[in-house]
């Protein structure tokens, strides 16, 4: 151990958000915003934590954001693996940005290209009340810190409905991971 004392690995996250598949909210203007959960052990070494689209607007269901990712992550552990949050924010009639879906994904944890095709969900009020609180105020039920969905903590009790899918591209590179004993093999 005495070897890797003061050392740590690396993984280079690049790629897009590609493109968003969602029925409901055919012919809205959505924008799209990402940011990263990581582990306490983790640092940003470069790049860009946190990313946010150009308004796209769609007359069918999808909603293509081509919005790159490029990030570098330094740990000593894997334990809190990076996990990128995505919000799509659109505006209600009174022009105000309201939320329209959130998801996470888990960085790929093997080194490669990768395509991940993940559920956007948006939260529901927990009561008739709170939801007759929200209609009246024109507010959408939203929450606090986004980031939350990908932790595995505080989620537990939320309601939420589906409204489509977003794909994911992931360009993924590590380095020094061998000296910590992570073997991937051939990665082709």
């Amino acid at each position: 151990m005495s070897k890797i004392a003061g050392s740590s690995f690396s993984i280079s996250v690049r790629g897009h958000i590609s493109h968003a598949e969602l029925p409901m909210l055919r012919g809205m203007d959505l924008m799209c915003k990402y940011s990263y959960e990581i582990g306490s052990d983790w640092v940003v070494a470069a790049g860009l934590e946190e990313g946010f689209s150009q308004r796209c607007t769609s007359g069918t269901e999808e909603f293509v954001f081509n919005l790159p990712m490029d990030c570098t992550f330094k740990s000593t552990n894997p334990s809190g693996w990076p996990r990128i949050v995505i919000e799509l924010i659109g505006q209600d009639n009174f022009n105000q940005d309201q939320p329209r879906g959130f998801c996470w994904a888990l960085v790929p944890p093997i080194p490669g290209s990768r395509k991940i095709k993940t559920a956007i969900y948006l939260p529901q009020a927990s009561s008739k009340m709170q939801a007759l609180s929200h209609w009246f105020t024109g507010n959408a039920v939203n929450f606090t810190d986004p980031k939350i969905i990908a932790r595995s903590n505080g989620r537990e009790m939320t309601r939420v409905q589906s409204v489509g899918y977003i794909t994911i591209q992931f360009d993924v590179t590590a380095s020094g991971l061998s000296k910590f004993g992570y073997d991937f093999g051939n990665n082709t």
